[in-house]
């Protein structure tokens, strides 16, 4: 019976090394092609104007997360009938609109400065 099984278990693996051995032969490895990305000439001469853009996109986002973040507290301060808190977030809500505001309009102004 140990011979039996001993010689399953060499035609198996002679099996599986004759097939890696004749399949690894035939397959063909393709070339490997290099893509030079191209470097948008804009985006180098204009780099500051690029990083500015950024940077008020930054401050956008920020802005947006605390306009999240009162809106969360003015949905509380609805559900509890609190109308002092709710008139309180909503003036911290007109503030932030205005400081949105002002970004949104930086950030316009320099995207027509880049030509967008």
């Amino acid at each position: 019976m140990k011979k039996i099984i001993k010689w399953v278990v060499i035609g198996i693996a002679a099996f599986v090394l004759i097939s890696l051995i004749a399949g690894g032969g035939n397959s063909k490895c393709p070339e490997q092609k290099v893509i030079e990305r191209e470097v948008i000439k804009e985006v180098c001469s204009q780099e500051l104007l690029w990083r500015e853009l950024k940077e008020v996109d930054d401050r956008g986002f920020s802005t947006l997360g605390i306009a999240l973040k009162l809106s969360a507290e003015g949905i509380t301060a609805a559900f509890n009938h609190d109308v002092a808190d709710l008139d309180k977030v909503t003036r911290l809500v007109n503030a932030n609109n205005l400081v949105f505001n002002g970004i949104t309009n930086e950030r316009l102004s320099i995207l027509s400065e880049l030509g967008y």
